[in-house]
């Protein structure tokens, strides 16, 4: 009886070893496995990696298209031709030059002063003499400056001054000249296209009013008519 007990005991002892035996590497196993899927375990920074790169700076780029700020000082020359529109007037198209100089008081308001040469074409003139006169004027000349695009404007506005205007007539030995001053009233209109933030091109059409107030005459004597002298101009024109 003794015996059988204690073959019993060893027996248990035996399968008691085995078990824990086989059970450490099960449970070593275990906790050495990675961790699954959408675990919060993080794997350590490497101290070697670089230092992570700093955002692009991305400059700002003004939009395409804007409306140059407007300058302060406004030269605009100009150059074209002129045609006097009284009937009978014996006159063809001739020559002008010139320009207006001021500021601009705000974005669509310039205050100028302009200064012109118009040079008459006098027609049918009999051959062996020789003819000529010529205009010079003096205004002042405001301009309305309308934007239409960003890159186009339209200009209009008054313009109120004096004149003088000398003639010369030469036949053989005799010559003559004659001198006369007055007053005139007009008007400008014309369109810029804007090539560069400190040049603008374009054109004006002109009219004006020239009226007689005194004149002088190297041979005899001259009158001043009720009549005024009525002109036209197309200039090309560029504006800084």
């Amino acid at each position: 009886m003794i015996s059988r007990k204690r073959s019993t005991g060893i027996a248990s002892l035996a399968s008691l070893l085995v078990a824990g035996v086989v059970g450490v590497p099960a449970a070593h196993a275990q906790d050495s496995a990675p961790p699954a899927a959408g675990s919060e375990a993080t794997a350590p920074a490497d101290p070697n990696a670089p230092p992570p790169a700093a955002p692009a700076y991305t400059p700002t780029v003004q939009q395409p298209g804007a409306p140059a700020p407007y300058k302060p000082v406004l030269l605009m020359p100009f150059i074209g031709v002129n045609s006097v529109q009284n009937s009978n007037s014996g006159t063809g198209v001739g020559f002008r030059i010139g320009g207006m100089g001021g500021a601009r008081i705000n974005e669509m308001v310039s205050a100028n002063f302009e200064l012109l040469f118009d040079d008459i074409n006098i027609s049918n003139v009999p051959s062996g003499i020789d003819a000529g006169e010529y205009f010079i004027q003096a205004a002042v000349a405001p301009l309305v400056h309308v934007p239409v695009t960003p890159a186009a404007e339209l200009v209009v506005g008054p313009k109120a001054g004096g004149f003088y205007s000398h003639a010369s007539l030469s036949y053989l030995t005799v010559s003559e000249t004659t001198s006369i001053e007055g007053w005139l009233v007009g008007a400008n209109l014309g369109a810029f296209f804007r090539v560069s933030d400190a040049l603008s091109v374009g054109g004006l059409f002109n009219f004006d009013y020239l009226r007689a107030e005194s004149c002088s005459a190297s041979m005899g004597m001259c009158t001043t008519t009720g009549d005024g002298l009525k002109m036209i101009s197309f200039t090309g024109a560029v504006q800084f």
